[in-house]
């Protein structure tokens, strides 16, 4: 449960939408493409491109992935600006040959992914705590 202000803050600070544009550009991809590797539809990565709504964890590390890129540069870097590029550890080919930004820690998502099941696990027993309490 996210405080709506916080959100609000939250989504006029990060770089996501800006990243999306630069990395699709970079790769001559389109929202179609991202939206069919991340299985959602097209409207909702017009959405996150266009920095109106967040986007879900799953979706972060498809994305993070696919482009090599770890997600928190993906969040709080601008990948397009050269003076960024460095901290965001930019290399010229990924593991899968891509020109794209480097790659990042397999272990470190694979912790991740073990603390966001986790997380999904409590959201769902507290939605049916307060289901139970209406």
């Amino acid at each position: 449960m996210f405080d709506f202000q916080i959100n609000k803050f939250y989504m006029k600070t990060n770089f996501l939408g800006k990243n999306l544009k630069f990395l699709l550009e970079k790769e001559k991809r389109t929202n179609v493409f991202l939206s069919e590797l991340t299985k959602t539809t097209k409207a909702t990565v017009g959405n996150y491109v266009n920095g109106e709504n967040l986007p879900k964890v799953d979706f972060l590390l498809i994305v993070s992935d696919y482009f090599g890129v770890s997600c928190d540069d993906l969040l709080r870097v601008d990948l397009s600006n050269e003076e960024t590029q460095s901290n965001a550890n930019i290399t010229q080919n990924n593991k899968k040959g891509h020109n794209i930004v480097g790659s990042h820690n397999d272990i470190a998502n694979e912790q991740i992914g073990k603390l966001l099941s986790i997380i999904e696990e409590k959201d769902k027993q507290i939605s049916k705590l307060i289901d139970k309490l209406k």
